[in-house]
């Protein structure tokens, strides 16, 4: 019985040593694109934690949908990250996050940026590995993935880390 306790320690050990994290996901698109990804999200991988969706509705006005994105984020900033993902560079929510992206950042402290040109793989990667990588790594991993269709909003706006 005491050959056996030394591996569980161990094995205890190296469990408590791994450091999880919980990057929050905020994703904006046109009209109701963000609750048909995260729909598709729910079927495939099972209801995503700390993951907001905000579609941009026809006729809503700029400056409610701003307030709305401004008050997201605000309520989801975490010590871990948060990452705002747009549907397309250019567009309506793309803007409203570099404007968030310029007036906050970085984000009360905390590691904040938004990629823009999202799809459903690059949404899934994020959100099954955002707990095993920190908030540089899984930006810099997700931004390889698709070199040639997403932009990285702070390299766009020409923002430098502080």
């Amino acid at each position: 019985m005491t050959a056996g306790y030394p591996v569980f320690r161990i094995h205890l050990w190296n469990f408590s040593m791994r450091r999880f994290y919980m990057i929050q996901i905020l994703l904006l698109t046109h009209a109701e694109l963000a609750e048909g990804f995260q729909s598709a999200v729910n079927l495939i991988i099972g209801e995503q934690p700390c993951f907001e969706v905000l579609g941009l509705k026809f006729g809503q006005g700029l400056e409610e949908y701003t307030g709305i994105v401004h008050k997201t984020a605000e309520s989801i900033a975490s010590v871990d990250g948060t990452l705002i993902f747009a549907d397309i560079f250019g567009g309506t929510p793309g803007n409203t996050a570099g404007k968030l992206l310029l007036e906050k950042w970085p984000y009360g402290g905390f590691p904040f940026g938004c990629i823009a040109g999202v799809n459903l793989s690059l949404l899934m990667e994020a959100l099954t590995m955002r707990e095993s990588m920190d908030f540089a790594a899984l930006k810099t991993h997700l931004m390889a993935l698709f070199p040639e269709t997403v932009v990285d909003l702070e390299t766009a706006l020409n923002l430098q880390p502080q």
